[in-house]
């Protein structure tokens, strides 16, 4: 029988060691760098090159040790080498400690951890031979904040044993990378490990975790000594829906240790690509399909696509786009057009228009790239410098809302000796028309084994999945998956009453994330004020911005019978009738499963009535 007393001492013993080495080294990084600026002009040049690359990696290490401090190491294997019997601890971590024996989670050694006890192997660098070992024994923690939330321990022949367990009420969960790189599956971490070069697709329903996987797989390849040197966290570029999404990455990729890579959207890109000035408004029209009129001008102009000829370059964007547009789109769809050339709006397929626009003109993407550099005499200078646009790693989250035009751009900017683009998101969840509907729309043959299908469902309770299922959605419902409560369906056709039912909820729920979302930005006004409520973590988005984020709660508004229909005789194609019907029935899946544990449905009917024209 084990001493569990005994384990947790040791245990703290062994946090309370690491977190004093950390500590002496931050004390040691923060001395540099304080040097006066005549000291570095008299250092030789080359010295002085050295000095500021230190000062540059200081801050990464420091942020290091921080998260060393807070989470020591995850996992902890005792080991025996059948060569030369020497016996080993090795513990794993989000980042190395290695005089305490800790090692990365993105070192080749670090897929023991996945292993029960017992004989096993691994491959000591690329293309080496395996490595015999015994594992004896794996003690898998939990640590946040320097204290044990999560303790279990194995060995050979005695069975996995749980040691201690804090009460996970009390703590609020995130996206710790040393709680999900301890849980995740082997299966998962052999994606993550997979070859560097060339494209690989990470699919899945809404919830299975493909975005975690996919930024632990742009992690390792960031961080792992065999391949960093080719992805240079500047050289990689992670691609979001908009700017809601880029925010929300903007927190979880600092937790993975990536903090010098790009977020942006196609339209952000685009805009720096083509130096489209402040004057003019660049716009997702996120909102676009709500109206038959808005639609039918979408769908008119993205048949340009396919016959876009060459025209003149020149700095006059809308004087380009009228002399395509005056050819090809219908008179009516052109009345709009001249209308947002009044107000200097650009919408995501006229950027993508004028990108293929510049592609004729210039054949290579280019950016300006300033840098500081010292003269002979010990003085900076600030230089620009034009460059071929060349990313090393391209993520493109979401990838089934891109238009095919969109994605090639994107193709042209990776290096040609990676190939290496990433692609995350299910071919089954598109919210917008004329996006891609196969890979040989963007001329990619990808190979089955580097398509990873995603399973299984870890966000939504069964409470949820089942209440999608009624609806008419077809939803896989894993087992042992948690219950959850009941889906409440609150009908009044009184605006004020739905606010005031909105506002309980707030009131009665706080410290939890709470997703209010809508069809349009008509759905979401009445409730943006709720946003100043001190007692939650509101955010208020339009089911088109919602993809991507997820929440405690959340809240559909705005639910009204055939909210999603569009009449035969409304001026539309069958064409376009049939993409908007995909559309809207994957953009109300996208709201139903952002709820992670408690979904409330509120409008003036019940959400059956308002899907009937989709899932019937």
């Amino acid at each position: 029988m084990i001493d569990k007393q005994k384990l947790i001492s040791d245990l703290k013993n062994k946090i309370e060691e690491v977190r004093e080495k950390v500590n002496l080294e931050q004390t040691k990084i923060k001395e540099l760098g304080k040097k006066e600026p005549a000291q570095v002009r008299r250092m030789p040049i080359e010295d002085q090159y050295v000095y500021f690359n230190l000062l540059g990696q200081k801050e990464i290490r420091l942020r290091e040790l921080e998260d060393l401090s807070s989470s020591p190491f995850f996992v902890k294997c005792e080991v025996v080498y059948e060569k030369n019997k020497e016996k080993k601890i090795i513990y794993f971590s989000k980042h190395q400690l290695i005089e305490e024996g800790i090692s990365s989670w993105v070192a080749p050694v670090s897929s023991i951890r996945f292993e029960t006890p017992g004989s096993t192997s691994y491959i000591p660098v690329p293309g080496g031979e395996y490595q015999s070992i015994k594992l004896l024994s794996k003690d898998q923690y939990m640590i946040v904040d320097g204290k044990i939330v999560f303790f279990s321990t194995e060995g050979v022949d005695v069975p996995r044993e749980l040691v201690y367990q804090e009460h996970f009420s009390a703590r609020k969960s995130g996206f710790v990378l040393p709680e999900i790189v301890a849980m995740m599956e082997k299966a998962q971490d052999a994606v993550i490990r997979s070859y560097h070069k060339g494209q690989l697709v990470v699919s899945g329903p809404a919830g299975s975790g493909k975005t975690t996987l996919a930024l632990h797989r742009v992690a390792y390849l960031l961080q792992s000594p065999e391949v960093s040197h080719i992805y240079e966290q500047r050289s990689v570029i992670v691609f979001v829906q908009d700017s809601h999404t880029k925010d929300y990455f903007g927190h979880l990729l600092p937790d993975l240790g990536i903090t010098h890579v790009t977020i942006t959207t196609f339209v952000d890109w685009a805009r720096k690509i083509l130096e489209i000035p402040e004057s003019v408004k660049c716009s997702e029209y996120s909102d676009s399909l709500i109206t038959v009129e808005m639609s039918i001008y979408q769908h008119d102009k993205l048949k340009i696509l396919s016959i876009l000829e060459a025209v003149l370059w020149k700095k006059d964007f809308f004087s380009m786009l009228d002399s395509v547009y005056e050819k090809n789109l219908p008179k009516e769809s052109y009345a709009l057009f001249l209308k947002q050339k009044k107000q200097k709006i650009l919408d995501r397929v006229d950027i993508t228009i004028l990108l293929r626009l510049y592609k004729f003109h210039n054949t290579i993407f280019t950016v300006s790239r300033t840098f500081t550099t010292v003269n002979k005499k010990g003085d900076f200078k600030e230089k620009t410098q034009v460059l071929p646009l060349e990313y090393s790693m391209i993520v493109v989250d979401e990838f089934q809302n891109y238009l095919p035009a969109e994605l090639l751009c994107l193709k042209e900017s990776v290096r040609v000796d990676t190939q290496a683009i990433l692609y995350v998101g299910d071919i089954a969840q598109q919210v917008r028309i004329g996006s891609i509907s196969n890979w040989s729309d963007i001329d990619e043959n990808i190979s089955v084994e580097r398509i990873i299908k995603l399973e299984k469902v870890y966000r939504n309770t069964k409470a949820i999945l089942e209440y999608i299922r009624a609806l008419g959605y077809t939803v896989n419902i894993p087992l042992q998956i948690k219950e959850g409560k009941n889906i409440t369906e609150y009908v009044s056709t009184d605006p004020r009453e739905q606010i005031a039912f909105i506002e309980n909820i707030v009131d009665t729920h706080p410290g939890k994330s709470i997703g209010i979302i809508g069809k349009s930005r008509e759905d979401i006004k009445d409730h943006v004020r709720l946003k100043k409520n001190k007692k939650a973590d509101i955010r208020v988005y339009t089911m088109y911005e919602s993809q991507g984020v997820e929440f405690d709660i959340v809240c559909i508004v705005g639910i009204k019978e055939d909210m999603f229909t569009f009449t035969k005789d409304s001026g539309m194609s069958d064409d376009l009738l049939v993409q908007l019907k995909k559309v809207y029935k994957d953009l109300f899946y996208v709201a139903l499963t952002r709820a992670m544990e408690e979904l409330y449905i509120v409008g003036s009917c019940e959400a059956k009535e308002a899907v009937r024209s989709l899932v019937g």
